[in-house]
């Protein structure tokens, strides 16, 4: 088993209560937003120390915060009951997923507790600001949350560049002004070609850009085809027309 086999059931979970849900934010396992609400769950095969760790620190950023591990076999062993107890003290939720059952049922044993939560400091506001921010930016949940940390993620920056490749393997060449006008990509297109953080395009002429090989094979890569797969559409019903 991998951690990120609890991530879609959980996904689901939160999906079904109206929440928008993203994999692997900044240090998130996952993300739920759903208005004013935050919601944050730390993804592991075990409970250890090392998630509380997690779960602690999230609680700077947001007091709903849950941990999720696989269906314990006895709910009734001493250890278990040890796990929960700890996680009641600390005010933290707990899901199960039985990982065990083809079905994989979600279960909420445990609910954040808020009160004697403390007020996030300005820095702490910051950081979960960014977080729900990126969470709420990102149109497509491209990563898996509970991935390694040696996987690339789908941030909010590699999404535009996605898409800004797909629009130009649509057709071979444009400026930044066409591609946000005709288009719908990021108002900071221009900022995005020019720095070619990825190396995915040229520079044609002034102003004027298309795919490179780079780009070509980042587009091949099986982590991006969901994503890839989106603005492939999108950008066919603008490609013919796109005037540069």
């Amino acid at each position: 088993m991998t951690e990120t086999e609890l991530y879609i059931p959980v996904k689901n979970f939160f999906t079904s209560m109206g929440y928008d849900v993203k994999g692997e934010v900044g240090h998130c396992d996952v993300v739920a937003t759903m208005g004013e609400q935050l919601v944050v769950v730390e993804l592991k095969l075990q409970f250890n120390l090392k998630l509380l760790y997690q779960a602690l620190e999230r609680q700077k950023m947001t007091s709903q915060v849950y941990i999720a591990i696989p269906r314990p076999k006895r709910a009734t062993d001493k250890a278990y009951k040890n796990m929960l107890n700890v996680l009641r003290r600390l005010g933290l939720g707990l899901i199960t997923v039985a990982l065990d059952s083809p079905v994989k049922t979600v279960e909420a044993l445990l609910y954040p507790v808020e009160e004697g939560w403390k007020p996030v400091t300005k820095r702490q506001r910051k950081k979960a600001n960014a977080v729900r921010a990126e969470a709420e930016k990102r149109i497509l949940d491209g990563n898996m949350g509970g991935a390694s940390t040696k996987t690339k993620r789908i941030t909010v920056y590699r999404e535009r560049c996605l898409q800004i490749a797909c629009v130009l393997r649509c057709r071979p060449q444009a400026t930044a002004r066409a591609l946000v006008a005709e288009c719908g990509c990021s108002p900071n297109t221009s900022a995005i070609l020019i720095q070619n953080v990825y190396g995915w395009f040229q520079r044609v002429e002034k102003g004027v850009y298309s795919l490179s090989p780079e780009g070509e094979s980042a587009l091949r890569q099986p982590l991006f085809q969901e994503v890839v797969a989106y603005y492939e559409r999108l950008a066919a019903s603008c490609g013919a027309g796109l005037n540069m």
